[in-house]
C-alpha cells in the first residue's frame, strides 16, 4: 500500500517493479499451490532417467505439486508458505524447482502475463480491503486444475 499511498489511480509500471514483497507472496502462493497440479508430455527421443529408459513417443505426466514441494530441492520447510524465501536465497537453482508454469520450449505462454495480471489484481484488492482467511487447513480438490473442495473461505472487508 505504501508504494501507491492513498491515491486512487491506476497501477503505473514504476510501481509494479516495487512491489517485491508482492512478487515473493505470489511466487510461493503459486509455489504451493500450483493452477494445474500435474501436466502432460511426450518424450521426442529415448530418455534414460537412472535405471529407466523411456522411449520416443511416450506419455509422460510431470507432477508439479511434487516437485514445487520437494524436500531436497525446498528444505525441510518445503511445505510452509515462506515468502521470504525468494529473498533470503534459500530458493532452489534448478528450474525444475520451481515448475508452475511448466518448463523449456511448451511452458506457458501466458506466464509473464498471468503474473504481470496477479500482481495489478491483488495490489489493488489489498489497498481496499482486508482479507482474512479461515484458520482451516485448506482441502483441495485435485483435477486438471487445482481448486478448493469447499470454495475460498476468506472474509473481505472495505479499509
Amino acid at each position: 500500500m505504501s508504494v501507491m499511498g492513498d491515491e486512487d489511480r491506476p497501477i503505473s509500471k514504476t510501481d509494479l517493479g516495487r512491489l517485491t514483497f508482492l512478487d515473493t507472496v505470489l511466487k510461493e502462493s503459486i509455489r504451493l499451490y500450483p493452477i494445474a497440479p500435474v501436466v502432460a508430455r511426450t518424450s521426442t527421443t529415448d530418455v534414460q532417467l537412472n535405471n529407466y529408459i523411456l522411449p520416443a513417443n511416450c506419455h509422460i505426466l510431470v507432477h508439479i505439486w511434487a516437485a514445487n514441494r520437494n524436500k531436497n530441492c525446498w528444505g525441510p520447510d518445503a511445505e510452509d508458505f515462506r515468502p521470504e524465501r525468494w529473498f533470503d536465497g534459500s530458493v532452489p537453482s534448478q528450474p525444475v524447482s520451481h515448475a508452475s508454469f511448466s518448463l523449456g520450449r511448451r511452458n506457458c505462454i501466458g506466464k509473464l502475463y498471468g503474473l504481470t495480471f496477479m500482481k495489478i489484481i491483488v495490489a489493488h484488492i489489498v489497498k481496499k480491503f482486508t482479507i482474512t482467511a479461515d484458520e482451516n487447513k485448506l482441502e483441495l480438490e485435485f483435477a486438471i486444475m487445482l481448486k478448493p473442495s469447499r470454495g475460498h473461505l476468506i472474509k473481505i472487508e472495505p479499509r
